[in-house]
């Protein structure tokens, strides 16, 4: 039997989780958010639950949505149009035109669902993924909360379960009275394999009783660990694929995925102490214990909960950690962001002689002159410029992280469509009018013209927003979520 290591499963292929699938099923028309942090296997788990819908007839036409890289209302609308593409059935059932309703506003598009929905002699089950995006549209768009709870509220034939981190108790509301996290209170939580879980599923895979029990003690049950070090060690035996995993970034990687999801109060602290440091003297507050047994970044030793000793032996070879080889197809784009994680300072543009920025150059590149000042030189300079250039130093503003999201957002463009997507506008007006609302088209003929994941889509829409504050506030979210995007 096959290790699924990158991405999700369902069906055959999935493992465990009875208790929580049962619980969820006496809940399909609920609100239900399903606690869990990242590699935990929510995905996998909204995936058996739309099996589960269609194999064992629940009553409910499952639909799943991801919302990862949405950034906006469009993004959400582009969410909800993929999942009805998805279910063909449903569309007819519904009697929806899905060009008409591509071309409405996000509240005009629910509205006419939910309308036909009422007449139909449907049930809806929303399967959400990656709900932690709505933490950014809501302080962007706090309206979108309200459009969403409508949509959702007091309707006998919608389910809705979303699944996200911790982070979604930081969704701006828009209203004090009418909230929308506070339907899916409180959240159903999404743990680790239990042991005896753990050790028969690597048995069933072939492992030793032996080999399973380390990985279990090393994996402290979670499905993405547990699934790369069973592949490994069935491969070249335990303690190599260990020494394999903890000599690369792999269980870097997978720890500060975690924390960037964990409590407000618990991220600050790490920046102040190396995570090792810090969970060794950390006494966690009673409502953030069982997220951080979840995540495992702390394991349940019965009377008392302790930092998973993974977290010392990770973060003591911090130095000599080798950095992953990443995706092919995106290895220029890794190499470019990466080149700007390395800047002491940072770009709101780019003056550059090559179509492809050397990442060497942009390590040690300098700040162009202001728009002000190349205003005053010759066009062709002007227009040089605006190849590589943000909507901040277009309006005078300082450079920020969401400049460096912004620059490294036409990169990944330019990967994908195999130029610079400002080449097309061929004046300055025009090039400083793209700027100021989107340079990319990521419309379904797009997608099937570049064979572009309609989330990698998002994501690219997500970083190239003219408004800052819609864009990723962190370069290294935008980097994880592109690589994800590949993983699986």
């Amino acid at each position: 039997m096959s290790f699924f290591n990158h991405r999700w499963v369902r069906g055959e292929h999935f493992w465990g989780r009875q208790e929580i699938i049962s619980t969820l099923h006496k809940r399909l028309d609920k609100f239900t958010w399903i606690l869990g942090n990242r590699r935990v296997g929510k995905t996998s788990l909204l995936r058996q639950i739309e099996y589960l819908c269609n194999r064992d007839k629940w009553g409910y036409t499952p639909l799943y949505l991801d919302f990862q890289g949405a950034g906006d209302d469009e993004g959400l609308k582009m969410a909800f149009l993929e999942a009805f593409d998805e279910q063909e059935g449903c569309v007819e059932a519904l009697g929806l035109d899905l060009d008409d309703l591509e071309n409405r506003s996000l509240s005009s598009f629910l509205f006419q669902i939910k309308r036909n929905l009422k007449r139909s002699d449907l049930n809806i089950l929303f399967l959400i993924d990656e709900a932690e995006e709505l933490v950014d549209i809501s302080h962007s768009h706090p309206q979108v909360l309200s459009i969403l709870r409508k949509f959702f509220h007091d309707h006998d034939k919608i389910g809705v379960f979303l699944t996200s981190s911790y982070v979604l108790h930081e969704v701006k509301e828009p209203s004090r009275t009418s909230q929308f996290i506070q339907e899916f209170l409180p959240p159903v939580r999404l743990f680790p394999f239990t042991k005896t879980e753990a050790i028969q599923f690597l048995q069933e895979k072939g492992l030793t009783q032996e080999d399973s029990q380390q990985i279990y003690q090393t994996s402290l049950g979670n499905p993405y660990l547990i699934q790369n070090l069973g592949e490994k060690t069935l491969e070249k035996g335990f303690q190599s694929a260990y020494d394999e995993l903890l000599n690369s970034k792999f269980f870097r990687y997978f720890f500060e995925s975690n924390f960037n999801c964990l409590p407000l109060s618990l991220r600050e602290g790490l920046k102040q102490q190396p995570p090792d440091q810090f969970f060794r003297g950390l006494d966690p507050a009673a409502e953030v214990k069982d997220y951080l047994v979840q995540s495992s970044i702390y394991w349940d030793r019965g009377k008392s909960i302790e930092p998973n000793p993974l977290l010392e032996a990770v973060y003591r070879q911090s130095q000599t950690i080798k950095a992953p080889e990443e995706p092919k197809r995106f290895q220029a784009f890794f190499d470019f962001s990466n080149a700007l994680l390395n800047r002491s300072s940072q770009l709101s543009a780019l003056q550059v002689d090559d179509d492809w920025p050397d990442p060497v150059m942009v390590r040690q590149a300098q700040e162009p002159p202001s728009m002000e000042m190349l205003r005053l030189s010759d066009e062709k300079t002007l227009l040089h410029t605006l190849l590589w250039a943000t909507p901040e130093f277009i309006n005078g503003k300082p450079p920020s992280e969401h400049s460096n999201v912004y620059l490294a957002g036409i990169f990944l463009a330019t990967s994908i469509f195999g130029q610079n997507p400002l080449e097309k506008y061929c004046s300055v007006k025009d090039r400083l009018q793209a700027y100021a609302d989107c340079p990319v088209q990521v419309d379904r003929a797009a997608l099937n013209k570049y064979k572009i994941q309609p989330k990698l889509g998002m994501i690219l829409l997500k970083s190239l927003a003219s408004d800052s504050e819609m864009r990723y506030h962190s370069l290294r979210q935008f980097i994880a979520d592109v690589k994800q995007t590949q993983d699986g």
